[in-house]
């Protein structure tokens, strides 16, 4: 029987800055391994706070809104039975109502405004995304901008937030309908104007190449992403008015886009982009236009994080421009195990491993090999050990679907040398061995409390495999980040 884990972890919003260019910054906390994550609540502190839960599915909302949104009540699905919410804020404002194709279509993302005059800090502005079709916008779009942001393959399944004589502040649960690991992006901006339209390409695995086009500023911009293996080329967001093109191709899969910096005028409401500069990993990019007015820069929110999804405004040129964030903390050292003998060797971090050849002798572990893989390429690592004695025992993972969560083992004295005797790997699938002789000290990587795949190995070697340790990227949020 499949069992079902769950982690939620919250993003608040801050760092906005106001008209008329706004930066926000949703960076994650810790949180425990789930696949239901908490969006917001953004807004202020005012009124009462309120929490609706998780629940199967949202059929209806009702909005009443004026100048700022003065409440919000929802309908529920709960387990096939309709479920109202108390109204969360008050009785003012005019009413609007949601009412979704249940349950063929859900909601994906919201996004609107919050006002920043005072502690009584309160929500100005919905807009409702479905998998279908835009409702809204409902109230006024000023202040500043909050988004939840919109991932592929999940649906919004609660809200919570806080509420008085209106709504003060507005969070969602979010469900992904795949139990795999998904690690919600951190999202950033976008920089510029209110001008335009909004647009917004969503979460993918990687950008694979950018298409600028340039004239007295930044007319357009189009995106070339990879979705698993996949070309997905987004809509042209802007217009091409006599510009010139300018096009940033990436060595794919190795450079990947990390930031984006330029400019945007400052003479107006409706502020527009000036100039951009691509980076990626290994190169700059640009300028592409002229380098006059506001400068701005995508802060990346961790080192090695990289660029999935770019979202921003357009119409007759490109407005504003923002980007969604894959972001991993560094990978955490564990071990090694073992005795002090022999050489120490590092076979670093990598993407992920594929195979694992170990040799024992039936009395201790002779020597050990690994297969790595490095954004889509084979790098084998050297044998950490005696070459030419034991039994050859080969562990070929399912790559990339199958990966690894822990070692363990046994070591202690024999031959006078301190040296691992016995090795057991798990993965998220299966048990491997134990391989060699269980007897001495016993040792568990999982012990550290550091919740994560395998990316590394390191250790000491000689005649024997002496010592053995991991490098394990921690899944997002874990809590010794």
């Amino acid at each position: 029987m499949a069992i079902y884990t769950h982690a939620i972890f919250r993003w608040f919003a801050h760092n906005s800055s106001f008209f008329p260019c706004r930066q926000s910054i949703y960076p994650r906390v810790p949180y425990m391994a789930y696949n239901l994550v908490t969006f917001g609540p953004f807004g202020g502190h005012g009124g009462n706070p309120w929490d609706d839960g998780r629940k199967t599915g949202i059929r209806q909302l009702i909005i009443r809104s004026g100048i700022v949104i003065d409440s919000i009540q929802i309908e529920y699905d709960q387990n096939g039975a309709s479920e109202w919410s108390q109204r969360h804020g008050g009785n003012g404002g005019g009413e609007n109502k949601v009412l979704l194709d249940y349950p063929s279509e859900y909601i994906r993302s919201i996004w609107g405004y919050h006002s920043s005059d005072s502690a009584l800090d309160t929500v100005q502005s919905l807009t409702i995304e479905s998998n279908i079709r835009t409702y809204g916008p409902f109230g006024t779009q000023k202040g500043k901008y909050f988004k939840f942001p919109t991932i592929s393959d999940g649906k919004i399944v609660g809200f919570l937030g806080r509420s008085g004589s209106y709504l003060n502040s507005f969070g969602s649960y979010f469900e992904s309908f795949s139990n795999t690991y998904q690690q919600p992006p951190t999202i950033v901006g976008p920089f510029g104007g209110y001008g335009g339209d909004q647009w917004d390409d969503g979460v993918h695995t990687t950008v694979k190449q950018i298409i600028i086009n340039v004239g007295v500023m930044v007319n357009s911009i189009q995106i070339e992403y990879d979705q698993n293996g996949q070309s997905i080329w987004s809509n042209k967001h802007g217009e091409t008015i006599g510009g010139a093109n300018h096009m940033v191709k990436f060595d794919y899969p190795d450079e990947f886009l990390v930031s984006i910096s330029g400019y945007y005028s400052s003479e107006t409401a409706f502020a527009s982009l000036q100039s951009l500069t691509i980076h990626s990993n290994e190169k700059t990019y640009g300028p592409f236009g002229t380098e006059v007015g506001n400068h701005f820069t995508f802060p990346a929110p961790y080192a090695g994080s990289k660029i999935i999804g770019l979202h921003g405004r357009s119409g007759s040129h490109l407005d504003a421009i923002g980007a969604y964030y894959l972001s991993r903390p560094s990978p955490v050292s564990v071990g090694p195990f073992g005795g002090p003998g022999g050489d120490e060797w590092d076979d670093g971090k990598h993407s992920g491993v594929k195979q694992v050849i170990i040799y024992s002798d039936g009395l201790v572990i002779v020597s050990i090999q690994f297969e790595y893989d490095d954004n889509g390429k084979s790098k084998w690592s050297e044998k950490h050990g005696n070459l030419q004695r034991g039994t050859k025992h080969t562990i070929t993972l399912d790559y990339p679907d199958e990966y690894l969560l822990s070692i363990s083992g046994h070591y202690s004295t024999i031959y006078n040398l301190l040296v691992v005797r016995s090795l057991e790997i798990k993965s998220n699938k299966k048990t491997y061995g134990p391989f060699g002789n269980r007897q001495g000290q016993s040792f568990d990587s999982s012990s550290s409390q550091t919740t994560g795949k395998i990316v590394g190995f390191h250790g000491r070697s000689g005649d024997f495999v002496d010592a053995i340790g991991v490098y394990v990227q921690p899944f997002a949020g874990a809590s010794n980040i």
